[in-house]
């Protein structure tokens, strides 16, 4: 509730104005006073006084008046149907009307957790991006986003360019001379172009790029219910699970960006009377719908977890997870992240194929995005270099229509940091340039950084830069301690800063969970345990990763060296015969690198031990020449 205290009684020019529930007071007056601190005038209101015809009429000036209007959004706006700071966000809604979309007005803040679905907020706050300060803990990103959008030179109230803040503005009459002049140059070029294209016979039709939708629950692309969990009769602690697996899944599918996520009181409104899955789709309003059950095993409980198809009733996958026999839920979060993930994959692979029929001029920045990924999945195994060039292609596209469309930047940058890049690629540089500057355009829209710490983590590791990737990766791992892929970049983070010993606990951990899961996991295990002196268990996990490495990973630097690390481990425990098999292996693999010269050329910045010097002695004493 943006109100007074001891504020004027009109809001100045270039003031900040921050609704909110008083239930958030505590959080919103953090983020007050980190921009006061910067020398943002901020008007917050902290009475208890409410009402009356003299109190609307200061609002309704109030919101009028100022240069920025910051709705303070989260769980106890989402679970209150009426407040005072309704009217102040109606009242920001009716100003933006009649303002250019082109202008920053709104600038949506959320505490916690809380989806744009779940939310409910005016249509024009979900027109723009979000910024989620956990707990009103106030990054100093967003401090200086605020300051620049009120600056003379990027001001509400000035010229901006097109996409470079989401929202441009009446121009001051020194620039409008200059503009117009501009404008004549760009019509006479405009106009000789369209001579010259007609004289060669190419002049193409203009189709102007499709409407950009927000992301929302009215659009209905990649929606989803969650359907409570079944547990078998008359077990009790079953009925427990079932209940804490429901809550789980759906607070994980809240917190998936490419998903939107029916509430929990929306779901149990509707089941009563929409039994059948397609009923409650259509009552939902929703494409997807996850069924699931608990089932009773010998060592507890597992949880079936299967995403259907809301119109078909098809079921389109079904994951399966181990609940310990006196838990609630699986013993580690990011199986059901993993699990969630691989589901919400196929549904976008349905979405891609419902938009198949669509004209190529009507493809919007979310079909662009969608399938995207769809191709890069579809091609990722085999031929990352296809993969890639394909996705990147749709990706300008999307970017093209939507500069700041958080998925299609984030994407953007996690297909041009995939390590695959460095097999195919003749200028990694310019890979990682390329995601550098997309994530530089997602913390503009998100200040916040959350949904690209472990993409910063990754570029800053790629560039040498391990210490800033530990940074980023802690900032991750504050968040979801149980990440697994932040888990093993920050392993190969702390050897590559010479704390290996700290790395050991990591991995132990992440092997424990799953014995038999991803050779790069497996690698990064038996490279620490090499970096601590461990040889035997570097052996062993070695040759686990190797016996579960892909045709296209056998020869790859970013895969293979784990061959290296089994080869210098036998070396190191004095087992001869089989570090010359070892070996043998890999100079049959890769027949081009013979000498430790070679090797420190091949390995890339991101193989485990890439500059380790214990491995290169590990080398020699197996018989590599130098």
């Amino acid at each position: 509730m943006g109100e007074e205290s001891s504020k004027p009684t009109s809001t100045p020019t270039g003031t900040v104005f921050l609704s909110y529930a008083s239930q958030d007071a505590e959080a919103v007056q953090k983020i007050c006073e980190a921009l006061r601190a910067a020398g943002i005038e901020v008007f917050l209101d902290q009475s208890e006084l409410r009402g009356g015809d003299v109190w609307d009429q200061k609002i309704r000036r109030q919101i009028q008046d100022c240069a920025l209007f910051i709705p303070v959004i989260s769980a106890n706006t989402a679970s209150r149907p009426e407040g005072y700071f309704r009217l102040e966000w109606d009242l920001a809604d009716q100003r933006t009307h009649m303002i250019a979309r082109s202008r920053v007005f709104v600038v949506p803040v959320c505490l916690d957790a809380t989806t744009q679905l779940a939310a409910d907020v005016p249509e024009s706050f979900r027109r723009v991006q979000w910024t989620r300060l956990p707990g009103g803990e106030t990054s100093p990103v967003f401090v200086e986003r605020i300051k620049r959008l009120l600056s003379p030179e990027v001001s509400p109230t000035s010229p901006v360019a097109p996409g470079a803040l989401g929202i441009g503005e009446r121009v001051p009459a020194s620039q409008r001379l200059k503009l117009l002049l501009m404008a004549i140059a760009v019509v006479i070029v405009a106009g000789l172009a369209y001579l010259f294209a007609d004289r060669l016979r190419i002049l193409k039709p203009l189709i102007p790029p499709a409407r950009v939708v927000p992301y929302s629950a009215a659009d209905r692309r990649m929606t989803f219910a969650v359907l409570p969990f079944a547990a078998p009769a008359g077990d009790t602690h079953a009925g427990e699970v079932a209940r804490a697996m429901t809550e789980l899944v759906q607070a994980r599918l809240e917190a998936n960006s490419w998903a939107q996520a029916a509430t929990s009181s929306e779901v149990n409104a509707a089941l009563p009377t929409a039994t059948a899955p397609r009923s409650a789709a259509r009552a939902l309003s929703v494409h997807f719908l996850f069924r699931n059950a608990i089932e009773q095993t010998q060592s507890g409980y597992q949880a079936d977890i299967a995403v259907l198809d809301g119109e078909t009733e098809r079921t389109l996958g079904r994951e399966n997870l181990a609940i310990p026999a006196k838990a609630l839920v699986p013993t580690r979060r990011s199986e059901v992240d993993r699990a969630l993930g691989h589901e919400i994959y196929l549904a976008l692979r349905m979405e891609v194929e419902r938009a198949q029929g669509k004209p190529d001029s009507a493809l919007d920045v979310r079909d662009l995005t969608y399938r995207a990924w769809a191709r890069w999945g579809d091609f990722y195994s085999e031929d990352s270099h296809k993969g890639y060039q394909v996705a990147s292609a749709l990706l300008a596209r999307a970017l093209t229509q939507a500069p700041e469309d958080l998925l299609a930047l984030r994407l953007t940058a996690t297909i041009n940091l995939c390590e695959c890049v460095e097999a195919w690629s003749s200028d990694p540089e310019q890979q990682r340039g390329l995601a550098a500057r997309a994530i530089t355009r997602y913390l503009r829209a998100d200040p916040s950084g959350q949904g690209v710490n472990l993409l910063q983590a990754k570029l800053a590791g790629a560039e040498g830069r391990w210490g800033d990737a530990l940074v980023f990766v802690d900032a991750l791992l504050r968040r979801r301690p149980d990440d697994g892929s932040g888990l093993e970049l920050k392993a190969v983070a702390l050897v590559k800063t010479g704390r290996p010993k700290e790395a050991l606990p990591l991995v132990d951990e992440l092997v424990a969970q799953d014995p038999d899961g991803y050779s790069d996991r497996l690698a990064t295990a038996s490279a620490v345990h090499y970096a601590v002196g461990d040889y035997e268990a570097a052996a062993s996990l070695a040759e686990r990763a190797i016996a579960l490495l892909r045709p296209n990973e056998q020869t790859s630097p970013l895969h293979a060296d784990v061959r290296l690390t089994l080869v210098a481990a036998e070396a190191q425990l004095g087992h001869a015969e089989r570090a010359r098999r070892a070996l043998e292996d890999f100079w049959a693999a890769v027949p081009n690198v013979k000498t430790n010269r070679d090797i420190r050329r091949w390995l890339k910045p991101y193989s485990d031990l890439e500059g380790f010097e214990p491995l290169y002695t590990g080398l020699s004493r197996a018989g590599v020449p130098d």
